[in-house]
């Protein structure tokens, strides 16, 4: 038998520890789209990823214990180039661009500046109060 079961947000980083602790003679098998289920996992499983050949290889799942999701997102666990939008890609990579080069042209200074007043948009911080602060900084210095 078997039973779906559908946790609050909170949960998937408990949920396994949970089972674990309520079911100790029971090994569970699942697979995750959610890189919180993954960072819950890490203490108490071993986290198996398919390699470039099609086969399962186990990872080192302790250090994901240690990531926040953003990590897990670009990990070998979900391989994504980013945590962020789409959108921001292309100004990033040309920020990056802009930033390498020895001297800047006038029009290149420019577009740089442009760049980084949209960039200090995107949210760095570990928490919304980390967020927040950060919006107030930026307010108060009369660059929002």
């Amino acid at each position: 038998h078997g039973a779906l079961v559908h946790h609050g947000i909170g949960v998937p980083q408990t949920g396994g520890q949970d089972l674990s602790n309520t079911f100790p003679n029971i090994h569970f098998i699942t697979t995750t789209h959610s890189p919180l289920i993954a960072m819950g996992a890490a203490d108490i499983a071993q986290i198996f990823v398919f390699n470039g050949e099609g086969y399962l290889e186990e990872t080192d799942a302790d250090i994901y214990s240690t990531y926040d999701v953003g990590q897990v997102l670009m990990s070998e666990l979900f391989n994504l180039p980013t945590d962020r939008s789409p959108k921001w890609d292309e100004a990033i990579r040309r920020r990056f661009e802009l930033l390498k080069k020895q001297e800047l042209s006038a029009a290149e200074k420019l577009e740089l500046q442009e760049l980084e007043a949209q960039l200090s948009k995107l949210a760095f911080g570990e928490s919304t109060e980390e967020i927040e602060a950060r919006q107030l900084i930026l307010e108060a210095a009369g660059l929002e």
